[in-house]
C-alpha cells in the first residue's frame, strides 16, 4: 500500500518483524523480504525486495516489463553508472513523472521492450545511428543501449572534470531551438 505525503511523495511502508498493520502505516521504505514472504503471494507490482518469481505477476507483459527494467538497471550499474529503477514502474516513488520507469544518472528513461520495432528505425551495421523525426516534430536519435550508457557516462565524467582528454559534450536541449 502506497502512501502519499503531504509534499507529494509517493512512499511504501517498512514491515519488519512482529509490526502490526497500523504500526506499518507510519514508517516509509520498501517491504522488507520476510514480510513479503509471510504475504504468501505476490502482489505483482515488482517490489524491490519481492522473493517470488517473476512468474507470479499477474499479467505475462507486466513481467516481461518488470524484467527489461531490471536488466537496464544492471546493465547500467555494471558500465559504472549510477541507475535505479522506478517502483512499480511508477516515476511518482522517485518524486518523478508516472511515466518514468528508471533514472541513469540524471537521465529519466521510459522503457519499452516490444516484439517487433519497425526496421527503418534499426541502426545496422553501417550506421551508428538512426535520427529521425515526424514531418511537424521534434528529431529524436536512435542508438544502442551500450552506447547511450557510453554517452551518459562520457556526459558525467566531463561534468565531474574527472577526464581532462573527454572533449566537452553538449546536449541539446528544446531551449536551445
Amino acid at each position: 500500500m502506497s502512501v502519499i505525503t503531504e509534499a507529494g511523495d509517493v512512499r511504501w511502508p517498512t514491515i519488519e518483524r512482529n509490526q502490526t498493520k497500523e504500526q506499518d502505516r507510519t514508517r516509509m521504505a520498501p517491504l522488507t523480504r520476510e514480510y513479503l514472504l509471510n504475504r504468501g503471494t505476490c502482489c505483482g507490482h515488482g517490489c524491490q525486495n519481492c522473493p517470488y518469481t517473476e512468474k507470479s505477476m499477474t499479467h505475462p507483459s507486466k513481467r516481461k516489463g518488470n524484467a527489461y527494467e531490471r536488466e537496464l538497471v544492471n546493465q547500467a550499474k555494471d558500465s559504472g553508472l549510477e541507475a535505479k529503477r522506478a517502483w512499480a514502474s511508477n516515476g511518482r516513488s522517485l518524486g518523478l513523472h508516472e511515466e518514468v520507469d528508471l533514472v541513469v544518472g540524471d537521465k529519466r528513461i521510459q522503457a519499452k521492450r516490444r516484439k517487433s520495432i519497425a526496421s527503418f528505425l534499426l541502426p545496422n551495421e553501417n550506421v551508428d545511428a538512426v535520427a529521425f523525426r515526424p514531418d511537424a516534430g521534434e528529431t529524436m536519435v536512435l542508438l544502442t543501449w551500450w552506447e547511450y550508457l557510453d554517452l551518459v557516462k562520457g556526459c558525467q565524467i566531463n561534468k565531474d572534470g574527472n577526464d581532462d582528454a573527454l572533449q566537452s559534450v553538449h546536449v541539446h536541449t528544446r531551449a536551445d531551438a
